[in-house]
């Protein structure tokens, strides 16, 4: 009799597991799939799959590094269709939960999310705070694509408060580092940028330069 309790345990554990292998499958493939879906501006058919593998992996207890990634990914999805308070939401959850992990890389990635979040909302405060601390740990990893990009978005943000010196280095930082790893696309948009800034203050000339190496980076 003292048996059964053990059987049931063990039946309803070997139950499990291939719902949680079905639930971390389908959270892989999305988060493979998601450049792809963002870069299209598929964003509705890309929460409606996220919310459904996310729902099936709360009740099977997948890997928690691989839900905090698909939570990050559902955030950006959701500020992309305009419910950034949503899209807030889980980035905040992902955060805290890549940091109970201890996991720097997707710490670093969530952080890059939260100053893009913020800064489109025009806080610049809470963009500049979570792009330094995203700076910090990308360098931290060496992940150099990851801090060439955020160096471009604080020049971003320091053009968008017209403090143009200050964004015109961050934009130079940014420059010589994506155009080092080849990074075409990143390097596309912040030689647009500063070239706005050469146009701004009136040294056309330089502006054009960058205007035409940003025009020959996405032929």
């Amino acid at each position: 009799a003292s048996s059964t309790p053990v059987r049931a345990k063990r039946s309803a554990s070997a139950s499990a597991a291939p719902d949680r292998e079905r639930a971390e499958r389908a959270l892989r493939a999305l988060l493979a799939l998601d450049p792809v879906l963002t870069a299209r501006g598929r964003f509705d058919a890309q929460l409606a799959l996220l919310d459904r593998a996310l729902l099936a992996s709360a009740a099977c207890s997948v890997d928690p590094s691989l839900e905090a990634r698909a939570l990050a990914a559902r955030g950006r999805a959701r500020q992309l269709c305009g419910r950034e308070q949503e899209g807030l939401a889980d980035l905040s959850r992902a955060r805290a939960q890549a940091a109970s992990l201890g996991s720097v890389e997707i710490q670093a990635g969530i952080l890059t999310d939260l100053g893009v979040l913020h800064h489109a909302r025009r806080d610049l405060t809470e963009a500049r705070a979570h792009y330094e601390e995203a700076l910090a740990l990308h360098r931290r990893r060496g992940d150099r694509r990851a801090e060439g990009r955020v160096l471009g978005n604080l020049g971003a943000l320091h053009h968008d408060e017209l403090r143009f010196d200050e964004a015109m280095r961050y934009y130079e930082r940014a420059l010589a580092i994506t155009a080092a790893i080849g990074d075409r696309r990143s390097e596309e948009i912040f030689s647009t940028n500063a070239g706005l800034i050469d146009q701004e203050q009136g040294a056309l000339l330089k502006a054009r330069r960058r205007y035409e190496r940003a025009a020959a980076l996405l032929a």
